[in-house]
């Protein structure tokens, strides 16, 4: 039998599948020291198995304070169904510069845009047009993209987050309208829900969404219109017109309908 020497590789770097995982989540020495993760692959690796791994941010080592991802979406990572092709600016952190020859995209699902980086962190593109939203499913009132950061160098969505889109004209009460997580108002004489409460009728009363941070007044599911509980049975005699007296809160004041 002859003599060999064997090679064995004792560090499996590719066991990892997030950077939390490949570095550690809390930050420090916490992750393997063997690996590291390779941002715009989103793969964990040995350092020589990552390209231009000396590059600030394109290697994260073990002992990095951080993972890459998306820390802000600006002006929200929620907007509503009839806004589309909106200026977003997204803030990532750890984010590697790119070769001269290569830019940022951001993907939302499979819709994919190029991206004008804006700082070192941060990146600016434009939401999807009305035609490459998908439908808002059954009785649901949003649907939840997936916006994604992808590199023209690799091709790799390598950070994501949500991103929603809503709409408040599928909430068919008030309760349900000024409740709802997204910044819904409530239109009393239209009897509607929007996201823009200057589209309600002149002067009409308007009831503003608890998750409306522009909005003051009358705010909250507590200036619904609503009848009110009563214990008292009413029998209603067929064919014959009669009267009954409901307690109510927060009826609207009659007006002339112009």
């Amino acid at each position: 039998m002859m003599n060999q020497v064997l090679t064995l590789g004792l560090v499996n770097c590719g066991q990892y599948q997030s950077c939390g995982e490949c570095i550690g989540e809390e930050g420090g020495n916490d992750g393997d020291p063997y690996c590291g993760w390779c941002t715009l692959d989103a793969r964990c690796t040995r350092y020589e198995a990552c390209p231009f791994p000396d590059e600030s941010t394109r290697w994260l080592s073990y002992n990095a304070l951080q993972c890459v991802s998306i820390s802000d979406v600006h002006p929200d990572h929620r907007l509503p169904y009839q806004e589309t092709e909106q200026d977003i600016t997204i803030t990532v952190q750890q984010l590697p510069a790119l070769k001269a020859s290569h830019q940022y995209q951001c993907a939302f699902d499979s819709y994919q845009v190029n991206a004008d980086i804006v700082t070192a962190n941060t990146v600016m593109c434009v939401s999807p047009p009305a035609r490459e939203l998908p439908t808002i499913p059954g009785e649901a009132d949003h649907v939840t993209l997936t916006l994604s950061i992808v590199s023209t160098e690799t091709g790799v969505s390598f950070v994501s987050t949500d991103f929603i889109s809503f709409d408040c004209t599928l909430l068919k009460s008030c309760s349900s309208c000024v409740t709802s997580p997204w910044s819904c108002d409530w239109c009393v004489y239209d009897n509607m829900c929007t996201h823009d409460s200057s589209s309600c009728q002149p002067g009409e009363t308007v009831v503003i969404g608890e998750n409306n941070d522009v909005g003051f007044g009358n705010k909250g599911q507590s200036y619904c219109p609503q009848l009110l509980a009563t214990s008292e049975r009413f029998f209603i005699p067929v064919n014959i017109p009669s009267g009954y007296s409901l307690l109510a809160n927060n009826l609207p004041t009659e007006q002339t309908k112009v």
